[in-house]
């Protein structure tokens, strides 16, 4: 890679948490190129969807013989003439996909490096940077040099994201600001059935933590069918209430910018790491049935609250840092 041009390629398997992750990262690279004087035209970035075939799938991160023919690319496949410098995955099944693509290019000089977000389950050393939340980190993860670990998720947010999304989502959201009783964003995954079961008492912890809350809600693409009548029911005085495609886009990016105080359900480590990068308080709900490894990054969370400010920016840094390491060894 010549800086300051750098292009990446986010190979997705179109699962949201993951591929946020990625292009969040991507992104902050893509920031850190242009502040060294990249220009548009050597800048690039291009997020390629897929999925894989069985039994090839069932196999990953393992790339099987014959891999590369099973993958189903949504749209235009990858470029092959000119490789990316910097491939970025999140998952197993992009793990396999990032894999098979640099396998392809060992042969370019300088060819691509891959950087891998979230354990994928095999040897680190199969990557050139392994991202992992510090809550997944085992003890043979301590001492890989190419392990870069961060708390929480990547994520977008931050004050330049909060502005933009607070200017898109105004008309929404303005007028609901303007009472004098606090707006609280519930941001709903899918913490388990016996969540939706004793949902009125989770909205009671809700008003106790925030007294005459007014509440704006949305769940994600994991809230169950079967829980959105019962969440329509308890908060059927919400002036803003999404749960799919029926009502509208969903103004998840709107609640983290304009709600006063976010409760988010502890089952989504994104929604968490979202929620507490806003700086505004927040309530993790149903932590008690959450898995144990969510439930240290809450303690942590809500110990630290500003923990995860800054974690894509400082990721992104550290994998700047080494590109241009390389670049310069290799002249």
């Amino acid at each position: 890679m010549k800086s300051p041009s750098l292009h990446i390629s986010v190979f997705s398997d179109g699962r949201p948490g993951h591929e946020i992750q990625s292009t969040s990262l991507a992104r902050s690279l893509l920031s850190l190129a242009k502040k060294a004087g990249g220009t548009p035209d050597s800048m690039f970035l291009a997020v390629s969807r897929f999925a894989i075939r069985q039994p090839w799938l069932s196999f990953t991160p393992r790339v099987l013989p014959r891999f590369g023919r099973h993958i189903l690319w949504q749209g235009a496949a990858p470029a092959t003439d000119a490789p990316a410098d910097l491939i970025i995955t999140c998952g197993r099944r992009a793990a396999a996909v990032g894999k098979w693509y640099c396998r392809r290019h060992t042969a370019r000089n300088n060819g691509p490096l891959h950087a891998h977000i979230l354990d994928p389950g095999d040897s680190p050393s199969r990557y050139d940077f392994l991202l992992l939340p510090e809550h997944d980190l085992k003890p043979k993860h301590r001492h890989c040099p190419n392990i870069i670990p961060f708390t929480g998720s990547l994520h977008p947010v931050n004050a330049d994201w909060l502005e933009e999304k607070a200017q898109r989502w105004r008309s929404t959201f303005e007028t609901l600001k303007k009472a004098s009783t606090p707006l609280v964003g519930v941001l709903i995954g899918h913490p388990g059935m016996a969540f939706f079961e004793a949902l009125g008492k989770h909205k009671n912890a809700i008003l106790r933590w925030q007294p005459d809350a007014r509440f704006v809600v949305t769940g994600s693409h994991r809230t169950p069918t079967a829980a959105r009548e019962k969440i329509r029911q308890f908060f059927a005085d919400a002036p803003v209430l999404w749960l799919d495609k029926n009502d509208g886009e969903n103004p998840y990016a709107g609640m983290l910018a304009w709600a006063d105080a976010l409760a988010v359900t502890a089952d989504s480590i994104n929604m968490l790491s979202e929620a507490f990068a806003t700086g505004k308080p927040v309530l993790p709900l149903a932590v008690e049935l959450a898995s144990p490894k969510h439930q240290r990054f809450v303690t942590a969370a809500l110990a630290n609250p500003t923990t995860t400010l800054g974690v894509t920016e400082n990721t992104a840094r550290s994998i700047w840092d080494s590109l241009q390491q390389r670049q310069s060894r290799d002249g």
